[in-house]
């Protein structure tokens, strides 16, 4: 028996290294045909973009992409759910002065910008409602970005800033105007002046649910 045990704790040893092999080898296709995918979809679009030319691109075979994803939607919302990962670190690493204002606001600076970062292979926003449908958009997009809109309204809350509101339907109402002002920005001809006239009008959106005697003047954080 002792035999039968030593020889079972080798055989798993053995088999450890090519499992984690096959399981690196895995992740490591699964990301390039994730990649792969965004870039696509970013250019083309999701009903010109095909399974067959995403798994070419990613130098992987058609099998392989459907052992990671049942089909084209399921591997568009895994694009976008990576692409609404991205867009959450950046914001959470905008705005960190201490300042709860004025963080709020560079942190709202740095969701609109992402519409103009090419890296990010961002597909539109319009597109992904229409593709995944409103419900399950929000859940993949809410997941990450809401929570650091969340963050930034309690500070401003724990530093007697914020007014009496609701702050998971203020985390809400702010995140659809973001989400409005990104679509509208991705569109623009201008969108330097675009973004300057979007922050303006952010800037009084927050000014307004403020504590009447915290409210900054208009000027500021524009």
């Amino acid at each position: 028996m002792k035999y039968l045990w030593y020889a079972n704790q080798g055989a798993r040893r053995r088999n450890m290294p090519t499992q984690n092999r096959r399981e690196e080898s895995a992740a490591a296709t699964r990301q390039l045909l994730l990649d792969a995918a965004a870039r696509m979809f970013s250019q083309q679009g999701f009903a010109k973009t095909s399974l067959s030319d995403i798994a070419a691109r990613a130098g992987a075979t058609k099998g392989a992409l459907y052992h990671h994803f049942s089909g084209k939607e399921a591997l568009y919302a895994s694009c976008y759910e990576q692409q609404a990962a991205k867009v959450a670190a950046i914001v959470r690493a905008a705005g960190t002065s201490g300042d709860p204002w004025q963080d709020t606001l560079e942190k709202c600076r740095a969701f609109l910008g992402c519409a103009r970062l090419r890296h990010l292979n961002a597909v539109p926003i319009q597109e992904a409602i229409i593709v995944l449908g409103w419900q399950r958009w929000r859940e993949l997009d809410s997941a990450h970005t809401m929570g650091e809109l969340e963050l930034a309204l309690a500070r401003l809350s724990d530093a007697g800033l914020l007014g009496s509101f609701d702050r998971r339907l203020l985390a809400d109402s702010l995140f659809a105007v973001l989400v409005s002002a990104m679509m509208t920005l991705s569109e623009s001809r201008d969108r330097a002046a675009t973004e300057a006239e979007l922050m303006r009008q952010l800037s009084a959106f927050l000014s307004g649910v403020m504590s009447a005697s915290n409210r900054p003047i208009e000027s500021e954080g524009t």
